[in-house]
């Protein structure tokens, strides 16, 4: 195929050149001569103004001159216009139609406009400062190309008219900013909750404002105005040293969170003001209160609502001299009272019945701090507090008909609270220790309710083994016992030498970790374990322990290993056993060296009985290993571990015997064969080796294979016989040494 010979056209690329000059130049007129520059520049004279490049000035009119005024010379940049206006009298005035294009996709407005001498001033007709510019026709094009067409007149100001100067060189600028709404009235936005709290009628009317997004602002409500403020699940902070919200009107708060960072808490309830929240969050993280209401004011808390604060010597919510009603939520003071009432303050509904969860107050020090003198009045909840329920209970002025005050305690955060709350009735337990000492000497108990935790008393050499009724029919109390009358428990105790798990020497100890932890860095001594036990426990680095287990068995009480070691550890006789799904009966460590001469290890769970991890391991004598685990070999030898097998018995029942990753070694290499020590018997294979294997010694079988993978290394001389064995009436293939 032959190319075509193009040649360059001189004449019609200068075509195109000019027409790009002549496009540059509509440009520059239709958009402003100024559109790419910072500067504007008028007959000489240059004034820098503010760019915002997604939304320009794009064209000026005078669409009204009044009273002789007349102009000369009107230019505008991106965002400024001038304009030689002559102003002959004190009703002069010009009126300026400034269109304006939102080039970018941004909700644009103008915030301010600056530049006209001081005895001048402007009115905009169509348009308020601070509100985004939408297109003229189509009201719902507010961003990406909207064209907004701005009258703005310039007049004198009030005294401004001077008969001797009545010529201005006039520099008006707009200046362009980012509109960013933050609450709404129906279809209304505002870029602050104050202008929307403004906009609501004083009639006390309810009105609905949104919250918009999580805002920080001062927000006053004045007298008349009845608000529900809908935070939409925002929260709204303080704006500097000033409460979140003060009010004297009515507000209403149901969803969101109220943050106080500032010395002036969150919410002030002012004479006549009224803050009823029936659900969300109040939060006071400084010095102060999360409410606090004044004279005259009223506060009511309901429902799921959440209050707290962190002051040292200011309550959560003080009611200083108002009206406070709580009748649901959760107040929490983390380091004072929860509530201090100063004046009328009731705590639930008197309405014959107690629902002990709500409401809820928990004060660092007291529940609630009572004033003298004043309402309070305790008809439902449950009140809380490190030293008390109350600092003065005397002081409360009125509770819930036929329904007395119950005293008893709950453990918080590992904290200890005195509880007061309303039952028709209680019984009292007293607890006898005997000669020990109890943490707890009594306790109210509603009558047909559980007892609770009981206390756990102490005595010196002795193990506390439960409280009891008296004698002669004594019957031991639990948790869980429903209480109806008055009566006294008492503490059975028992020498500890019924008790003791494992010892050193003469010296026993209540658990084998216990013995342990006796032991001295570097010396061989022996552990024995003296009656069964279920225990977890860990060999640290620097012991050097024979672990003789005698007769008894020493089990995992969870999916913990029974032993994880990472020192020296010599295991002689007894039993380990777990049923753990999650690790190994032994987890020997890469610092652990473990030596295992008799007793037995058993794993019914879903893991090894041996899991070297990177360690050393020595297996002697007559011990046996078993393991049920569907995925895992009785004993599992990592990368860099070694395990060397001279004598015993290892029986996977679902898997291979071991499994070899590391280096193994099974049997002496001392010139003697001895097929019956050790010996080896997997479900699948006897051993299973993907690394270094030396085989010595001992006989390997296998229902699939004796050996798995390679051997690496024979006894001087010898070979490898490969036979089969019937066990069980199944056929295993099995490999020995002759």
């Amino acid at each position: 195929m032959k190319l075509k010979n193009h040649k360059f056209n001189t004449k019609f690329s200068s075509l195109k050149i000019t027409t790009f000059f002549i496009i540059l130049v509509v440009i520059f007129l239709t958009i402003g001569y100024s559109a790419f520059s910072d500067s504007l520049t008028i007959s000489g004279a240059s004034a820098t103004v503010m760019v915002q490049r997604v939304i320009r000035i794009t064209g000026l009119n005078t669409s009204s001159m009044v009273n002789g005024t007349t102009t000369s010379a009107n230019e505008h940049g991106i965002n400024s216009i001038r304009s030689n206006v002559t102003l002959p009298n004190n009703n002069s005035k010009i009126t300026y139609d400034i269109q304006v294009t939102n080039f970018g996709n941004t909700n644009m407005g103008i915030i301010d406009i600056t530049g006209l001498p001081s005895n001048l001033k402007y009115t905009i007709s169509n348009y308020t400062l601070g509100d985004i510019l939408c297109d003229d026709t189509d009201n719902n094009k507010c961003t990406l190309g909207s064209v907004s067409t701005i009258h703005i007149t310039v007049s004198y100001a009030n005294n401004g008219y001077d008969s001797s100067n009545t010529n201005y060189i006039i520099n008006m600028d707009l200046v362009f900013h980012e509109i960013d709404y933050v609450a709404r009235i129906g279809n209304t936005n505002y870029t602050k909750l104050q202008y929307a709290v403004d906009a609501v009628p004083v009639n006390n009317e309810e009105t609905t404002i949104v919250l918009l997004k999580s805002i920080s602002e001062r927000v006053t409500v004045l007298n008349g105005k009845n608000i529900l403020l809908d935070f939409d699940n925002y929260t709204l902070s303080n704006d500097g040293n000033s409460p979140v919200i003060e009010t004297q009107g009515t507000v209403k708060m149901t969803n969101g969170t109220i943050t106080s960072n500032a010395s002036q808490g969150a919410i002030n309830v002012e004479e006549n003001g009224l803050f009823i929240m029936t659900g969300g969050t109040i939060s006071a993280t400084a010095d102060k209160q999360a409410i606090y209401i004044d004279e005259g004011g009223t506060a009511i808390i309901s429902g799921s609502s959440y209050l707290s604060n962190r002051s040292s010597n200011r309550a959560a919510v003080h009611n200083f001299a108002g009206t406070l009603t709580i009748t649901g939520g959760t107040i929490v003071a983390q380091k004072f009272a929860a509530v201090v009432s100063a004046s009328t303050t009731t705590i639930g509904a008197n309405d014959g019945s107690v629902n002990k969860n709500a409401p809820v107050l928990q004060g660092a020090t007291y529940g609630a701090t009572i004033v003298s003198n004043t309402t309070f009045n305790f008809y439902d909840g449950t009140i809380k507090g490190k030293n008390a329920a109350f600092d003065v209970e005397g002081n409360i002025s009125d509770i819930e008909d036929d329904y007395q005050i119950l005293h008893t305690t709950e453990v918080i955060n590992k904290v200890t609270y005195n509880v007061a709350r309303l039952v028709i009735d209680f019984v009292t337990i007293t607890f006898d220790p005997g000669d020990g000492s109890s943490p707890e000497a009594f306790r109210e108990v509603e009558i047909g309710d559980a007892i609770g935790t009981l206390p756990v008393p102490t005595l010196m050499d002795y193990t506390f083994d439960g409280w009891y009724t008296a004698s002669p029919n004594s019957i031991e109390m639990k948790a869980t016992d429903i209480v109806n009358e008055d009566m006294t428990l008492y503490a059975k105790w028992v020498h500890n030498s019924e008790f003791y798990i494992a010892q050193i020497g003469n010296t026993p100890y209540l658990s084998l970790a216990e013995a342990i932890a006796a032991v001295n860095n570097n010396t061989e001594t022996t552990i024995k374990l003296i009656r069964n036990t279920s225990e977890a426990v860990t060999i640290p680095s620097n012991r050097n322990i024979i672990l003789d287990l005698q007769s008894f068995t020493l089990s995992s009480p969870d999916n913990s290993a029974v032993i994880t070691n990472r020192s020296k550890l010599k295991i002689i006789s007894g039993t380990i056993s777990t049923a753990s799904a999650s690790t190994a009966a032994i987890n020997n460590e890469s610092s652990g060296n473990l030596t295992i001469t008799g007793g037995r290890i058993i794993a019914t769970g879903l893991r090894q009985a041996i899991y070297n991890n990177n360690g050393k391991v020595t297996i002697s004598g007559t011990p046996y290993l078993e393991a049920s685990a569907p995925e895992r070999g009785t004993v599992q030898n990592l990368a860099n571990g070694t395990i060397t097998i001279l004598g015993g018995t290892i029986v996977s029942k679902n898997q291979e015997a071991v499994s070899n990753v590391g280096t193994l070694i099974i049997g002496a290499k001392d010139g003697n064969i001895d097929i019956n020590t050790p010996v080896l018997v997997g479900a699948t294979n006897g051993v299973t080796n993907t690394k270094t294997f030396r085989f010595y010694d001992g006989i390997l079988k296998g229902k699939n294979n004796a050996i798995s993978g390679q051997v690496n290394e024979l006894k001087d001389g010898s070979s490898i016989f490969n036979g089969t064995e019937t066990i069980d009436e199944e056929i295993y293939k099995i490999a020995y040494l002759t």
